[in-house]
């Protein structure tokens, strides 16, 4: 069970953008901005998460071409030169994307970053990483739980999202996300934000933030996000922490790392 709990989780983060969004309260609340080939030619991601007992500043960086990926050939190269560091992307051999794995990044620090194409500088700018979250996330609940954490500074985004992946198909997964005001610290999360899978569901909370740019049409985004993985309990009606959630630390893993909370 253990290995089909990791293998499950990991999956999580190839197929985690076809999520419903909705804000806090019902309220208007200004999210992470849609990045589409209209807008964009380029997205650049940094993305940490970490289990809420494991502490992990080491980004995965990507470069997704988001044209025609017919344009991008094996001979291509990127690379994103960040404080006065130039690091190297691999590109994938599955889809138009670049990318380096275990790059360290202080929370709250803002970088300078630039991004070459074939050597030809498409972008030069500065961003924040976001500062990280303490959050509490419960041992034990039954229909809903309020989530609450701590930050020193609030951030440019911020969100939750809950997901839902069936233990029998992993293909097969729900998932509700929420914007949240940068102000926030407290999310109530609800059995009912997803649907259960008859035959078991691993749940997956997540506290997400975030920062996001655009220039010169490449959108550039970091992500920051802390979770915590649930299934439920044999002897009562209700959830458990996964105790081997800290497991799933996914940047190093060596699969495809899009981002699971957005």
């Amino acid at each position: 069970m253990e290995a089909e709990l990791v293998s499950v989780v990991l999956f999580v983060l190839c197929c985690s953008l076809f999520l419903v969004s909705c804000s806090e309260s019902g309220s208007k609340i200004s999210g992470l901005p849609e990045i589409t080939p209209s807008t964009c030619d380029w997205k650049i991601t940094l993305y940490a998460s970490e289990h809420y007992t494991n502490p992990n500043n080491l980004y995965w960086i990507a470069a997704d071409w988001l044209g025609d990926p017919n344009l991008i050939n094996s001979s291509d190269s990127a690379s994103v030169t960040i404080n006065n560091t130039t690091i190297p992307l691999i590109r994938s051999s599955y889809h138009p994307q670049f990318s380096a794995e275990n790059q360290e990044f202080a929370p709250g620090q803002t970088i300078t970053i630039d991004f070459r194409f074939n050597g030809v500088l498409k972008v030069s700018t500065e961003i924040m990483i976001p500062h990280k979250i303490n959050v509490i996330f419960p041992y034990y609940f039954n229909e809903s739980y309020e989530v609450t954490w701590t930050l020193d500074t609030s951030n440019q985004y911020q969100y939750a999202t809950a997901i839902a992946v069936n233990f029998d198909n992993q293909y097969e997964q729900n998932a509700k996300k929420t914007d949240l005001k940068p102000s926030s610290r407290k999310h109530k999360f609800k059995i009912s934000d997803v649907n259960l899978y008859d035959n078991g569901t691993l749940l997956i909370w997540i506290i997400g933030e975030a920062s996001h740019k655009l220039v010169d049409r490449v959108a550039i985004r970091v992500l920051f996000e802390k979770y915590n993985g649930y299934t439920s309990t044999q002897s009562k009606s209700g959830w458990q922490r996964y105790p081997n959630a800290e497991k799933f630390n996914f940047p190093g893993q060596g699969i495809s790392k899009t981002p699971k909370g957005i």
